[in-house]
């Protein structure tokens, strides 16, 4: 029973519950005749060992279980009943001090949401973005399958961009032999060095001014100065005929076939380009909504996660302060614990409930988007979590997002307005 709230704060709450001494003392007697059941020991038959003996022997044990249980359902019926929604697990206050046949009373500190009573969101404007695909578009990306499967075959000829060179390599204190690089800008090579190649062929040999100290990553490491080059070899691309037997190296039966299924990604993969642009209006949208105080506990572990994720991320290029990288996770966090909260309330309010076939929808999409199999995906979530709480809130959040785009307002694309707007938005983050 709710006995008293004392408010610490808009998200910080002191719950104090009192549970009476005869329903303390029915399930505790119930424990006890439950144990009978299954407690053997040496002279009584089972299930005949008399209760006086179990409780002498198992009777703090089974208290302290019973307890356990009713601390927690009094603290669940507690929130209910003053509509809190608990953000943490709570912790409780001061000593528990439990006489049998005596009321409990037990006070819980726990971090809950921010009332959000006047929040509104009637008026999220979408920009409909349209989506169209060309023989063009689809030809585009199956060429890109054919550069990737092509060979590299030996040439006499000249070195074209795209082409793949070994060299000797000598300066005046190092000397470097079978060098491989490949005649491009998106190499570890400066741009300077390997647009050098272009034109020269088997055996030429030319000098090139460059500075590699402390280039770790190259094998050219702190080689510096007027640099001899040798060119052993050069190896042309040989991109494969689109045709038939091309779709069939591919896995499809024909042409046709590769076309009409490359054509499907590229409209899927648009469609989720525009439904994405929909959803980043409405969360900019929300996140410009008044600011809130956010629970202490849960923005604590925001914070850490996102720190862990920008650390992972940046590797070794981590090169800001403690303090920096804080302060940058901090105003990260908090966001994504704004939008989270903001989430929650507005699935409440619309009534959103994820059944076992939108979970299996969204595992599939997921899958999908990651190349990996649903069954992968369903023992990764296994195995990271112990439970499917994180695929449950991926498919609660689309839920959400998807009833948000329904009854928003739609506004027609315009390319040149959206460019500007996209413009100030960048101009505004910088």
């Amino acid at each position: 029973m709710l006995k008293n709230i004392e408010h610490v704060s808009s998200t910080k709450k002191i719950i104090t519950v009192e549970i009476p001494a005869e329903e303390l003392e029915k399930e505790i007697q119930l424990a006890l005749k439950n144990a009978q059941k299954d407690v053997k020991l040496h002279g009584f038959r089972p299930g005949k060992v008399p209760i006086s003996i179990i409780e002498k022997r198992f009777g703090k044990s089974i208290e302290a279980d019973v307890i356990k249980k009713i601390v927690s359902d009094h603290f669940d019926q507690a929130t209910k009943s003053a509509n809190l929604f608990p953000m943490s697990s709570p912790t409780i206050e001061g000593t528990l001090s439990f006489v049998r046949k005596s009321p409990l009373t037990v006070s819980f500190k726990v971090d809950v949401r921010p009332d959000l009573t006047d929040f509104k969101y009637d008026d999220l404007t979408v920009i409909d973005m349209p989506v169209s695909v060309t023989d063009e578009d689809v030809m585009k990306v199956i060429e890109n399958y054919a550069k990737e499967k092509a060979n590299y075959e030996a040439s006499d000829g000249p070195a074209e961009e795209l082409d793949i060179v070994s060299f000797d390599c000598s300066s005046e204190n190092n000397e470097v032999k079978e060098e491989v690089i490949r005649v491009s800008t998106s190499t570890p090579y400066p741009e300077s060095f390997t647009s050098a190649f272009i034109g020269k062929k088997t055996q030429d040999k030319f000098e090139i001014e460059a500075d590699f100290t402390n280039r770790e990553n190259l094998k050219l490491n702190n080689m510096k100065g007027k640099l001899q080059i040798t060119v052993n070899s050069v190896k042309k691309r040989k991109i494969p005929l689109i045709d038939d037997e091309f779709a069939k190296d591919l896995g499809f039966n024909n042409f046709q076939e590769l076309f009409e299924n490359v054509k499907k990604n590229v409209i899927n993969t648009r469609n989720n380009y525009a439904k994405n642009q929909k959803i980043k209006n409405i969360i900019d949208k929300l996140l410009e909504c008044e600011d809130f105080e956010l629970p202490e506990s849960q923005l604590e572990a925001e914070i850490s996660r996102t720190i862990n994720n920008m650390m992972s991320m940046r590797g070794d290029n981590n090169n800001i302060s403690e303090d920096e990288l804080r302060k940058e996770a901090s105003e990260i966090a908090k966001k994504n614990l704004k939008l989270s909260i903001l989430i929650d309330v507005i699935g409440e309010r619309e009534g959103i409930k994820i059944s076992n076939q939108d979970m299996e929808k969204e595992l599939f999409v997921m899958s999908g988007q990651l190349g990996i199999s649903p069954e992968e995906l369903l023992k990764y979530h296994m195995e990271k979590d112990g439970s499917l709480i994180s695929l449950y809130k991926k498919a609660y959040t689309t839920a959400v997002f998807d009833k948000l785009i329904e009854r928003a307002k739609i506004i027609p694309y315009e390319p040149d307005k959206q460019e500007a707007t996209n413009n100030k938005q960048e101009e505004d983050k910088e």
